[in-house]
């Protein structure tokens, strides 16, 4: 996750990173999943920001 942060902020410029996680085949370890992101900075996204499908949970991380 740190090198995807990295790559993100220093070779594209971008101001933003939004990652998917989906629901149906992470449903197991998601909650692990989550606490990870949250420990590095990233905050939920709110679903009608992008519109996506239910199954999916949208995480975002600002730089």
């Amino acid at each position: 996750i740190t090198h995807l942060i990295e790559l993100a902020e220093e070779k594209t410029g971008c101001h933003a990173l939004v990652v998917s996680i989906d629901k149906h085949e992470y449903k197991e370890s998601l909650s692990t999943i989550l606490r990870a992101f949250m420990y590095l900075g990233f905050e939920m996204v709110d679903p009608c920001v992008y519109g996506q499908e239910p199954g999916y949970i949208l995480v975002g991380y600002e730089f």
